[in-house]
């Protein structure tokens, strides 16, 4: 076990462990820690908990504060909201340089 201790995430108390295997980091939120059957957990890739934990001065208390659940989930900032940002779209090109892009083409088919 290398951390064991409660929190408040979203504005409920929960007893958070944090242990790790060769390959894997373990973390477990136990709502009621007097019923230890009922708990939500997440298993991390030692190299993704690794950058994680860098990112947070490789404190777990500021790892912590970047989580949340939602229906029942564990999410991480950082982790879970990394593929939910926002893509840009492409940029359009102007009429100008489309013109420049086959002018450029059609020199290089002749």
């Amino acid at each position: 076990m290398l951390y064991r201790n409660f929190h408040e995430i979203n504005s409920k108390i929960y007893l958070i462990e944090i242990s790790r295997s060769k390959n894997k980091l373990s973390i477990l939120l136990f709502p009621d820690f007097s019923y230890p059957k009922e708990y939500i957990g997440e298993v991390l890739p030692i190299k993704i908990a690794v950058s994680l934990l860098k990112e947070n001065l490789n404190l777990f208390e500021n790892l912590i504060h970047k989580f949340s659940v939602k229906f029942n989930k564990l999410l991480i900032e950082g982790y879970h909201t990394h593929g939910l940002q926002k893509i840009p779209s492409p940029r359009r090109r102007s009429p100008e340089l489309r013109a420049k892009t086959v002018a450029v083409e059609s020199h290089r088919d002749s």
